[in-house]
């Protein structure tokens, strides 16, 4: 059995989405909904075999739902939320999983998750441009 430690006691400001924490992650997702939980999901399952983590209550501001999750192996999952039932991808998720093949109708309905583990990117020889806001269109 996978074990996990939920926390929402830290009511510092965190971004919507999942933010890399000591020891864990950081989730913050805007639902208007009774309940709200993470679903994780382990290396190549089925979305009826997701891990379901509810949001703590006390996590709850207006409708900004948030806590911190540790547990072990957490980069191998892939994630999603559930709001009320509603099952719904992470709108602030950097990447995507579930549609793999571009304009495929049969994938039109299809869950998409997110991984836990956030895959570098190289931006090669791309500097920030500098330019000073007075010049700025």
């Amino acid at each position: 059995m996978w074990q996990y430690k939920t926390d929402s006691s830290d009511r510092s400001a965190f971004p919507m989405g999942l933010t890399r924490i000591e020891g864990g992650i950081h989730i913050s997702v805007a639902a208007a909904a009774d309940t709200c939980e993470l679903l994780l999901f382990p290396p190549q399952s089925r979305l009826d075999q997701a891990i379901r983590i509810p949001f703590p209550p006390s996590g709850r501001t207006g409708d900004v739902w948030e806590m911190d999750l540790a547990g072990e192996n957490l980069d191998t999952y892939t994630y999603a939320f559930a709001a009320d039932g509603y099952i719904f991808a992470d709108p602030f998720g950097p990447q995507f999983a579930g549609r793999e093949v571009w304009g495929d109708p049969a994938q039109v309905h299809a869950l998409m998750t997110s991984p836990v583990k956030e895959e570098p990117f190289d931006w090669g020889d791309d500097r920030p441009l500098k330019i000073p806001y007075e010049e700025s269109i």
